[in-house]
């Protein structure tokens, strides 16, 4: 199956594979699609939570595959959490996953992120995801 290169949903993909340094051809994209589905990002909007489509925009920007027009220079804007892990006492729950699998997996996690953050007062803040923190029984986002 390929994609298709004209939805919503590929242009987003197309976004982010090259935002991250990813070549799409690699998912089945074309060098059409993948120069169209850029262009047409110039243009149009994608389904994603503001924050996330901010940051793809700001990324796409910086490499300069983006055209500079009023649409790409009102959404682009820096979320570096984007790429972080981020705990979130109400969203994020450490909690939620049992104590054994929490430092394989976030050890994993950790080689693809770009640090760690948790959300204080509406906004993120970075700290040291340490082991001591994810072999807690209960887990504390507030303690560093």
């Amino acid at each position: 199956m390929k994609p298709c290169g004209k939805c919503e949903k590929c242009r987003r993909i197309i976004g982010m594979m090259v935002a991250l340094g990813a070549n799409p051809t690699h998912c089945g994209y074309t060098p059409l699609q993948i120069s169209e589905g850029l262009r047409q990002l110039g243009s149009r909007s994608v389904k994603q939570i503001g924050t996330d489509a901010a940051h793809l925009y700001y990324l796409l920007n910086e490499l300069g595959v983006l055209p500079d027009n009023e649409h790409t220079r009102k959404i682009a804007r820096a979320h570096p959490e984007i790429l972080q892990l981020r705990f979130d006492a109400e969203r994020s729950r450490l909690d939620d996953l049992p104590v054994h699998v929490r430092k394989p997996l976030f050890h994993i996690l950790q080689k693809y992120s770009n640090g760690s953050v948790r959300r204080v007062s509406g906004g993120w803040k970075p700290f040291c995801l340490s082991d001591e923190i994810l072999e807690q029984f209960k887990y504390r986002p507030y303690v560093n």
